[in-house]
């Protein structure tokens, strides 16, 4: 029986020489049918909001690459990110910014450290345990704030997230770093080759002596922290607290995953490809608004893209088993 860490290092080369074409050149068309319905497009102000936007989600979408990798799901991100943005406020009105963002990160990474915990010794599905930490996380943040978003924030913290370094956002460049460090630490260390060998046959990844559990738990924590990063930068970005802030966006996340063909059974994929999934996602959004389709029909756009994304990776994985 061949070693399953070799299979799955095929898997990655396989997905890693090059990022998949079929997305860019959907990205293209769509660029420029969009271009020809409405110039304002290519204006350089729409594509700067455009790629902020898109880093918001792109970070979410990148902590949930690494827990889909491994046959998860974390339903828990958005409300992890609000209640980050909540506490990282509140934290700063009594300690200063340093403080509060070390706050929001620490209390991510405890989120994401529950949910490991949870899906690792409980067997719960992830599915159900973080979409009852959602439901929670919701809650709480609800409570904490009556409701009411917390402001009057300094404007050192908005700087984050609405400053540039040239003509390009500070957010979309500490987006490109994420996606550098993701790409690195999936591709070319030996625990990415791991996240790959337990998604793609846990059996045979406890026999060749890799620790399931403490994957499962890892990949939560990387998801908790990305969750906790988004919340912080949100909350930069509106300058204040909010309870809602985000909401809906765990699914966004997880459609740009699936978009960008990582295998919602696990074990194989590309972040890459996610990248550009979130891209595609984002430049959907952005027509929509430029051209003035309503928030309704946006939410049936994305839900049919979730749809089809699922069907075609249900697809791939039919033709897989066949071939085999």
């Amino acid at each position: 029986m061949e070693n399953p860490l070799q299979l799955n290092k095929r898997k990655i080369v396989s997905f890693s020489i090059g990022p998949n074409l079929v997305l860019p050149i959907i990205i293209l068309v769509v660029a420029v049918i969009t271009t020809l319905i409405q110039p304002r497009f290519l204006s350089i102000f729409n594509f700067q909001n455009l790629l902020t936007q898109a880093s918001f989600l792109a970070i979410l979408a990148f902590g949930q690459t690494f827990v889909m990798l491994t046959r998860n799901f974390d339903i828990s991100i958005s409300a992890n990110a609000a209640i980050v943005g909540v506490m990282t406020a509140m934290t700063i009105h009594q300690y200063g910014i340093v403080v509060g963002i070390v706050c929001g990160l620490i209390i991510g990474v405890l989120i994401g450290i529950l949910n490991g915990l949870l899906v690792a010794y409980s067997k719960v599905p992830s599915l159900i345990v973080t979409l009852g930490m959602m439901i929670v996380l919701r809650g709480l943040s609800l409570l904490i704030t009556k409701g009411e978003p917390i402001g009057g924030l300094p404007a050192e913290f908005r700087n984050i997230a609405v400053s540039y370094i040239g003509p390009i956002p500070q957010v979309v460049l500490f987006t490109f770093i994420l996606l550098g460090i993701s790409y690195f630490v999936l591709n070319h260390t030996v625990y990415g080759r791991h996240i790959y060998a337990k998604g793609g046959n846990e059996e045979a990844a406890k026999l060749t002596g890799i620790n399931v559990r403490k994957i499962d738990i890892s990949v939560f924590i990387i998801s908790g922290l990305a969750a906790a990063i988004a919340g912080i930068l949100l909350a930069s970005r509106v300058n204040s607290g909010q309870p809602t802030i985000g909401e809906g966006m765990e699914m966004e996340a997880i459609a740009a995953v699936a978009i960008g063909a990582v295998s919602l059974s696990g074990g194989a994929g590309s972040i890459i490809n996610v990248a550009f999934g979130v891209l595609l996602l984002s430049i959907l959004n952005n027509v929509m608004n430029l051209i003035g389709i309503s928030s309704y029909v946006q939410d049936v756009v994305l839900g049919s893209v979730l749809i089809i994304a699922v069907s075609l990776d249900q697809i791939r994985r039919s033709k897989n088993r066949h071939k085999k």
